[in-house]
């Protein structure tokens, strides 16, 4: 009898080992690849935020030279869950940059905006996300970008990093799908308005 019982708890370990080995990792990087279609890719985080849910990763696939973002859990102290993993399309000829996001909403009806931003454009220093607004690069003449973003709670404001932006915003809205990426001056040189298509520069 006692056999029996240590084979169901043996059972059970390797059962539970298995599932586990299938949907998490040991780090973020790990739980990535589970999640990716291959496997063996070697995986970057290239910028992290903490959020309420865990962390919000913007990620590059250095195999592939993919990039993406990912909504990450940590369970039980050590081990790491990828709950969503959205890619980067490749940019265009021509595209200024590139967006993708992410609504999350968990269990207690908490929401938060997620979104990946890539340029190959080393000149584009920031963007700012929020109303449609032709005047913004004039706005922000007339003070910093701290006094702007203060004066102005509906934008969003992040720098971007070697081509790279992670932007999370508390909930989600239209306006947020408004883009202006200025240069190092803070001259504006690109924009993408909801609804109008790719990203552009400005002429």
């Amino acid at each position: 009898m006692k056999r029996k019982y240590l084979y169901v708890i043996l059972m059970a370990i390797f059962i539970l080992i298995g599932t586990l080995s299938r949907e998490y990792g040991f780090s973020e990087e790990t739980s990535i690849k589970k999640s990716n279609t291959n496997k063996d890719d070697s995986i970057e985080i290239l910028l992290r935020k903490e959020t309420f849910y865990g962390s919000a990763v913007l990620y590059k696939n250095i195999d592939s030279r993919m990039s993406g973002i990912a909504k990450i859990e940590k369970s039980f102290g050590f081990l790491w869950k990828v709950k969503s993993n959205t890619k980067l399309k490749y940019l265009d000829e021509g595209e200024a940059f590139t967006v993708i996001g992410e609504h999350i909403r968990n269990s207690d009806e908490e929401e938060q905006l997620m979104i990946g931003f890539q340029t190959n454009d080393s000149e584009m220093a920031y963007v700012i996300c929020g109303p449609e607004d032709n005047q913004i690069e004039d706005k922000l003449e007339k003070v910093s970008k701290e006094a702007f973003v203060n004066s102005n709670p509906a934008y969003h404001l992040t720098d971007i990093l070697d081509g790279y932006a992670l932007i999370v915003q508390k909930e989600y809205d239209v306006i947020n799908w408004n883009f202006y990426v200025f240069d190092e001056n803070d001259r504006l040189i690109a924009t993408k308005i909801a609804g109008t298509g790719d990203a552009i520069y400005v002429e």
